[in-house]
Parts: structure tokens; sequence; C-alpha cells
């Protein structure tokens, strides 16, 4: 809590916002007992609009590129970590924002919360943040960033951390139109969980050569319940399309739903990754494509341990490469499942469509599932295998009861 929050709750420990009547009241009870001889009223959020004018513009924060280059609320620095909404409504390109951030903090055991960015014109030459921890013990939580029309020129984040024992939570990203020319990300957490933030996609494009897409992403902690909606647009980027990764620990319950648009580049869908499991990730494609040729794989869950009751679900549009519900790189894949009702998977026999799949080293896979209920298959069905290693494959299953097959079946 900032100096100016302490002095004006200074009476007890109930929080009121500045602007109500009751906290105008407290204040003068406060005066008038002689329990505060000077009170600061805490600044409120601010409703900013940047219109091309270099005079709106601050200077950047520690570790980015120096300069007045960024577009922010007034006190940023110091104060209104919250609930601020900024408007990127036309730009000159000489003043064009390097980065906008819709709350910041720098401070410690802080809440960056509520903040909307809308970009619906111009440009912004790099980085978007709804909000942005800079610090350690934070939560950020309930941005959103709003992309309507206009072009991002680097990557766009709901909810972002850069320091140790953060929650980024709840955070948002939605593109109706316009462009973001490398990635997108729901909520990026360096170290801490990254849980229940959201990217969708209606709309515009998106891609570019290091783009990716994640609902949310942990650098060590988990990722867990995030979601990716596409249902419309172009994704072409060079990296996967992930519901929820973790770099260093497990994946949970994440989600990418794809029920229209185009998504190409040199990346797959992932429900979800994580180094040392993935469980319970979904990908469901309802519309659209996915891949281009021998590129572009559907993957429910992945990890370099282990694989977990992860599942693919296809019931229209077409993806041109393989589907697998679980792939382990190096444990076991266990109990995942693909289930394929309408649509179609392959082109002209490249890819499979694999139950489970455990890779080098000594993993099994076990108990996996195929189902084949509709839909165009030009690719081999594998209920489960164990690839390069000394694993075995045991129990899988393979359903086929609709659906064209032209390739065979393990």
């Amino acid at each position: 809590m900032s100096p100016s929050h302490k002095n004006a709750h200074a009476m007890g420990s109930t929080r009121l916002p500045s602007d109500s009547p009751a906290f105008a009241v407290s204040i003068l009870a406060c005066l008038i007992a002689g329990l505060c001889s000077t009170v600061v009223v805490p600044a409120l959020a601010e409703n900013r609009k940047y219109e091309g004018s270099a005079t709106d513009l601050q200077y950047a924060p520690s570790g980015f590129t120096a300069g007045k280059n960024t577009f922010a609320p007034t006190d940023y620095l110091t104060d209104n970590l919250s609930n601020n909404t900024l408007t990127i409504s036309n730009t000159s390109g000489a003043n064009d924002p390097t980065y906008v951030l819709g709350g910041y903090s720098a401070s410690s055991a802080t809440t960056i919360e509520k903040n909307t960015v809308e970009l619906t014109n111009g440009n912004v030459s790099s980085d978007i943040y709804g909000g942005y921890s800079a610090s350690v013990n934070n939560i950020v939580t309930g941005n959103i960033v709003s992309i309507s029309s206009g072009r991002a020129d680097h990557d766009v984040y709901g909810g972002y951390s850069v320091s140790a024992n953060n929650i980024v939570t709840g955070n948002t990203v939605s593109i109706s139109g316009g462009s973001v020319t490398v990635g997108v990300t729901g909520g990026d957490n360096y170290s801490g969980n990254a849980t229940g933030n959201t990217v969708n996609i209606s709309g515009g494009s998106v891609g570019g050569s290091l783009g990716r897409i994640y609902g949310g992403r942990s650098g060590s902690g988990n990722a867990t319940n995030n979601t990716v909606n596409i249902s419309d647009g172009i994704v072409n980027t060079s990296g996967d399309v992930t519901g929820g990764h973790s770099n260093d620990s497990s994946a949970t319950g994440n989600i990418v739903n794809i029920s229209g648009g185009s998504v190409g580049g040199f990346g797959g869908i992932t429900g979800g990754y994580g180094y040392s499991h993935a469980t319970g990730n979904t990908v469901n494609i309802s519309g659209g494509s996915v891949g281009t040729g021998n590129v572009g794989s559907v993957t429910g869950g992945r990890s370099d341990g282990n694989a977990a009751g992860n599942i693919v679900n296809v019931s229209d549009g077409s993806v041109s490469y393989g589907v697998t519900g679980g792939s382990s790189s190096s444990g076991h894949a266990t109990g995942n499942t693909v289930n394929i009702s309408g649509g179609s998977v392959g082109t002209s026999g490249t890819g499979n469509v694999t139950g489970g799949s455990s890779g080098n080293g000594n993993g099994d896979a076990t108990g996996n599932i195929v189902n084949i209920s509709g839909g165009s298959l030009y690719s081999g069905v594998i209920g489960g295998n164990s690839w390069y290693g000394n694993g075995d494959a045991t129990g899988h299953i393979v359903n086929i009861s609709g659906g064209s097959l032209y390739s065979g079946v393990t």
C-alpha cells in the first residue's frame, strides 16, 4: 500500500473508495479528532485516450528501452495500479507508443487488477500489457487487452509478471480485428502459477517469425485452466498455439477451442504443455483449418514427463497433419483419447491419428483410445505407441463406427 493510502485510511482498517461519501466523512472525522494533520487522497483510476500527441507519452520504466515512449496512467510508476482504461485511437507514425501499460507496479505485495487497454486504431511499435508486475509477491488479475483495429508490432499480454512468487490469473486478450505481428499471451508469469487466463481471436491476424499464442504461460510454476479460443481470423505463427504452457512444472486442465479461422505457420496446436507432466488438457476442433501439408499437428497434452488423460475432439474443420491425444518425450503416456466425429485429418498419408505416444527412454504407452465415428482420415490410426526406447505399448483401444479411412489401423 502506498503512503497516500496509509494516511487516507489512518482511522481504521476498512478500505473505502476515495470518491465515495463515506470516504469524505471518514477524512473529516479524522481531521476533527486531530488524528491526522495531513491527508493525501489516493489517485483515482484513469480513463485516458491516446490520439497521437507526444505530450501524452511518459518515460518507460526500468528494464524497458529508455525514452519518453510509453502510454500509461499518469502516475503509473507510483500509483494507479488498477481500474484504468487506456484507449489508443490514433497515432501519427512519428509518435507511435513503443509500450502500453494498463497498470504497472515495481513494489512488492501489491495487486494490479482490472485494467483495460483498447487498441481501436493506430500502431504500437512494441509490447502491450494489460497489467505488469516488476516486483515479487504481487497479484496480476482481471486485466484485459482488446484489439479491434490497428497494429501491435510485437507481443500482447493480458497480464505479465517478470519477478518471483507472483500470481497471474484471470487475464484476457481479445482480438477481433487489426494485427499482432509477433505473439499473444493471456497471462505470463516468470516463476509463479498462471491460472485461468484467456486468449480470444475472432478476427484480424496474429503471426510472426517468433510468434506463439498462449492462454497462460509459466516459467517455473504450474499452468492451469487457461484457454485459447479461435473462431475466425488468421493465425500464422512459427510456434505453437497452446492453452497452457509450463517450462519447468505441470500443465493441467488447459483448453484450445478452434471453431473457425485459419491456423498455419510452422507450429501446431497443443492443449497443454508441462515439463514435469501434462494432465487433463483438451483440444476441440469444430471448424476452421489447422496446418499446411505436413506441418501443423494437434496434441491434447504434451510433456517431457508423463502425459495422462488428455483429449482431442475433432467434429468439423480440417487438420493437415497428425492428431495425438497425449505425447510424452521420455515418460509415460496413459489414458489419453482422440475422438473424431467429423472433419478431415491428414493429407495424402501424412501424419497419424494416435491415442497416446511415448518417445525416447523407458516410458510406456498404456490404455490410450481412438474413437472414430465420422469424418475423413487420410493417415494411419494408432491406439498407442512407444518410440525409440525400451517401453511397452499395451491396452490400447481403437473404435471405428463410421467415417472414411484411407490408410491402416494399428
